[in-house]
């Protein structure tokens, strides 16, 4: 996401609150949270979006909204409404695409209810207290009016996360409901111990093939050039042998083959 913003990919330009669509319960989702209603510029650069086939501003997906002049950002939220299939609604608004986001910050929460409100009182002045009112229905003044009123939203630039988030969201949610992590010290703190775990014995034997000899070797004495004196090891084989049995995580990266 700070790659999007730095870099301006995914961005919608002109994005402002205008509604919100209260919790319902979903038979396929369950229960839905509270959206605040998200109005975007009716194209993506310049393009007319294939909202059915397109992959852009995924359900569930993460997005931010931020500041049009310093590209700070100003709330994080959830995708939770994408509703392709209504003409002049949704997606297929004649104003702009509209999705529902859910903001998980109370803070957020409340700043987005009072832009809603203010919100309202811009909409209501151009007649258009019904969101998904066709914007062409409207007589000529009014269309007028509206040009001049639309500045009046606060607007930000909504700048999606990157796709690859997706696929680990099951991790991540996972690593929530852990109260420790395994091998935290490796993992995490960086800190890999250069001693022998207790649970793995001093003494090893070595597979009875052509390659390793089959001959008892003691881990605390390993000595690398007698390991390829008596096998068919080289140096930096014998090295990866010898750090994969003396510790608790091991990373072993080669080019193909033996």
């Amino acid at each position: 996401m700070k790659s999007n913003i730095a870099e301006e990919k995914k961005v919608w330009k002109n994005a402002r609150l205008i509604g919100m669509n209260p919790g319902f319960e979903d038979g396929k989702r369950g229960v839905q949270p509270l959206s605040f209603l998200v109005q975007l510029d009716s194209s993506y650069a310049g393009k007319k979006i294939n909202w059915e086939r397109s992959r852009m501003l995924p359900h569930e997906g993460v997005i931010a909204l931020c500041d049009t002049t310093d590209k700070s950002i100003k709330r994080l939220g959830t995708i939770t409404i994408r509703n392709f299939k209504e003409k002049g609604r949704w997606l297929h608004h004649p104003r702009g695409p509209v999705i529902g986001i859910t903001f998980h910050n109370s803070d957020d929460i409340y700043t987005s209810i009072q832009e809603v409100i203010d919100s309202a009182s811009i909409l209501a002045k151009a007649g258009l207290n019904d969101i998904h009112k066709n914007a062409h229905a409207l007589s000529d003044d009014k269309r007028g009016e509206w040009k001049g009123l639309e500045s009046s939203f606060i607007s930000y630039n909504l700048v999606e996360a990157s796709d690859s988030f997706f696929s680990y969201r099951p991790v991540l949610e996972a690593l929530q409901d852990f109260s420790s992590v395994p091998l935290s010290k490796e993992l995490v703190h960086l800190e890999p111990s250069c001693q022998r775990p207790l649970y793995i014995p001093s003494k090893v034997k070595m597979p009875n093939t052509e390659s390793f000899g089959g001959f008892t070797y003691d881990l605390d004495n390993w000595s690398c050039a007698e390991v390829i004196t008596r096998t068919s090891l080289d140096e930096s084989q014998a090295e990866a042998v010898h750090h994969a049995l003396t510790s608790r995580v091991a990373l072993i990266q080669g080019p193909p083959g033996e």
